[in-house]
C-alpha cells in the first residue's frame, strides 16, 4: 500500500472519529440541555404562579382560600375575600380543599401536575405525583423572607407532545446533515492536503535517486521551516559533499600518477642512456639512480602511513613524554639539512614540558614540520620554533621566513598534494603530502593544526596539542 494510501486512511480515520465524538457528545448535550430548558421554563411558570398566589395567601394568613382552579397556569383570578361558608360535619374537609384526582388536575391545569404544600410540607391542593418517570421540580413560596409554601411541579424526563417530538426529530435530522457535510469536507480536505503533504518526500526521493545513479549536482530549492525542510537541507549537504570527495579523490588520482610518472621517467631515461653507451654506469650515476628511488620509497612510504590513518590502521602508544626532548632531538637530526640549506633555526621553550602522548608519532609531526620548512624557505632563511603551555593544552608555532603562500590558499596546505605558485613548489623537493600526515597525527590526540602567515615573511603552522590526550 502506497504512503499516500495509508495517509488517507489514517486521517480520514482520525477525523471521522472525532467528529463521530463531537456528534455523540453534542446530541448528549443537546438532551440534557433540553431538559434543563424545560426545567427551568417550568419553574419560571412556578414563579409566576407564585406571584398571584402569594397575596391571596396574605389576606387569611393561610392556604383556606386556594382551590385546584388556582393552580392553574392561566390568568388566575384576583384574590377574593373571605365568606361565611357552612362547615362541613367534624372530621370532614371542605370539598374545595380536597385533593383532587390525578386526572380532574390535569385536566384544570392543561400542562404538568402541579401541587400546593404548606411551610410544613403538607399537601394543601393538587395532586402529588408519584410516578418515576417525571422530574420534580420545586421553588418555595415566601411572604417577608419567611417560607409559607412549596410549588411543586412534575415534568416529563423527555417531553412527549408533538411540538417537542417535532423539534427533537429536526435538531436530529440537522445532527445528521451537519454529519454528512462534515464527513464530505473531510474527504475533500484530505484529497487535497496529502498531495502537500507528500510533496517534500517526493522532492527527497527525487534527490535521492539523483545521488544513487552518481549525480551530486543537486539543483538546490527554498527550505521549508520543517523537518523536512531541514532533512532537505542536510541531503543537499550530503550531496556537496559527496560532489568535492570525488573531485578530491580523481585530482589526488591525477597528482598521484604525476608524482610516480616523473621518478619512473627519469630512471627510464638515464636506464636507456647507460644502456646506449652515453652514460657510463660509475657511481655519480648510481647516486642520480639512488635519488630518484628514494624519492619514491619516501611517496609510496606517505601514501601508506594515510592510508592506515584513514582506515583506522597507525596505532598509538600514549605514555608521559617530554616535548621539549623531541623537538631538540629532532632539529639534532636535521641540522645537516639546516645548515646545508643555508638557514638558521631558533628553538624558544622552557626546559621541559611533559604531556601525555605517542613519543614516536610526535618526533613524527615534528620532523615533517621542521622538513617542511626547510624545503620551502629561501636562503639565507630562519626557522622558529616556540612552545608555550596554557592551561589544558600545550602551543607549538613552526614559522619560517619568505616565500609565503597566498591567504586564500592557508586552508588547502593540509590538503594531500596541495601545490602552491612556483616560489613554493614542490619541484624535485617533496609530494605534498607531509603536512596532511601532521594533521592527522594532531587529530589522533585530538588536537587542532591550522595554518597562517608569519611575521617573518613565510608561512606558521600552529599545533595544539591538549596535556592528557591519551584515551
Amino acid at each position: 500500500m502506497k504512503l499516500s494510501h495509508k495517509l488517507f486512511l489514517i486521517l480520514f480515520s482520525l477525523i471521522t472519529v472525532i467528529l463521530t465524538a463531537s456528534l455523540i457528545l453534542a446530541a448528549l448535550s443537546f438532551k440534557s440541555g433540553f431538559v434543563e430548558f424545560i426545567q427551568n421554563q417550568e419553574k419560571q411558570k412556578l414563579r409566576n404562579l407564585a406571584q398571584r398566589l402569594v397575596p391571596i395567601y396574605q389576606q387569611s394568613q393561610d392556604w383556606s382560600q386556594i382551590n385546584v382552579s388556582h393552580l392553574s397556569q392561566h390568568d388566575l383570578p384576583q384574590p377574593i375575600r373571605p365568606r361565611h361558608r357552612r362547615h362541613p360535619p367534624a372530621g370532614q374537609r371542605p370539598h374545595h380543599l380536597r385533593p383532587a384526582r390525578h386526572s380532574d388536575s390535569t385536566q384544570t391545569q392543561r400542562g404538568a401536575p402541579i401541587a400546593l404544600f404548606d411551610a410544613n410540607g403538607k399537601l394543601v391542593v393538587g395532586t402529588e405525583y408519584p410516578a418515576d418517570d417525571r422530574l420534580r421540580v420545586q421553588i418555595s413560596l415566601k411572604d417577608q423572607q419567611q417560607i409559607i409554601g412549596y410549588l411543586h411541579s412534575w415534568i416529563p424526563e423527555v417531553p412527549k407532545d408533538a411540538v417537542t417530538d417535532l423539534f427533537v426529530r429536526q435538531q436530529l435530522h440537522n445532527f445528521a446533515i451537519i454529519a454528512i457535510v462534515s464527513l464530505l469536507l473531510t474527504i475533500l480536505l484530505v484529497a487535497v492536503a496529502i498531495p502537500k503533504m507528500l510533496s517534500p518526500i517526493r522532492q527527497l526521493l527525487a534527490k535521492i535517486n539523483q545521488l544513487a545513479s552518481g549525480n551530486f549536482k543537486i539543483t538546490k530549492a527554498k527550505y521549508h521551516q520543517d523537518e523536512f525542510g531541514e532533512l532537505n537541507k542536510q541531503l543537499d549537504h550530503l550531496a556537496d559533499t559527496l560532489d568535492k570527495n570525488r573531485t578530491s579523490k580523481n585530482r589526488w588520482l591525477a597528482d598521484i600518477s604525476h608524482e610516480l610518472r616523473t621518478p619512473l621517467s627519469i630512471l627510464a631515461g638515464e636506464i636507456e642512456l647507460v644502456k646506449a653507451g652515453v652514460r657510463q654506469m660509475d657511481e655519480q650515476q648510481l647516486d642520480s639512480l639512488e635519488q630518484e628511488v628514494q624519492r619514491l620509497h619516501h611517496l609510496v612510504e606517505d601514501l601508506y602511513q594515510l592510508s592506515l590513518a584513514d582506515i583506522g590502521g597507525l596505532r598509538y602508544q600514549f605514555a608521559t613524554t617530554d616535548l621539549v626532548k623531541i623537538i631538540e632531538q629532532q632539529i639534532g637530526l636535521n641540522a645537516a639539512n639546516i645548515e646545508q640549506a643555508k638557514l638558521t633555526i631558533e628553538l624558544f621553550s622552557p626546559k621541559s614540558l611533559s604531556l601525555v602522548a605517542d613519543e614516536q608519532r610526535i618526533a613524527q609531526l615534528i620532523a615533517n614540520l621542521i622538513t617542511n620548512s626547510v624545503k620551502y624557505t629561501n636562503a639565507p632563511g630562519l626557522i622558529k620554533i616556540t612552545v608555550s603551555k596554557a592551561q589544558n593544552f600545550v602551543q607549538i608555532d613552526v614559522e619560517d621566513s619568505a616565500p609565503a603562500i597566498d591567504n586564500n590558499n592557508y586552508h588547502n596546505v593540509f590538503e594531500p598534494l596541495f601545490q602552491e605558485d612556483q616560489s613554493r613548489s614542490r619541484a624535485s623537493k617533496g609530494a605534498g603530502l607531509g603536512l596532511t600526515i601532521c594533521q592527522q597525527i594532531v587529530a589522533a590526540h585530538r588536537g587542532q593544526i591550522t595554518a597562517s602567515a608569519s611575521e617573518l615573511g613565510g608561512v606558521k603552522i600552529t599545533v595544539q596539542l591538549p596535556i592528557r590526550s591519551g584515551s
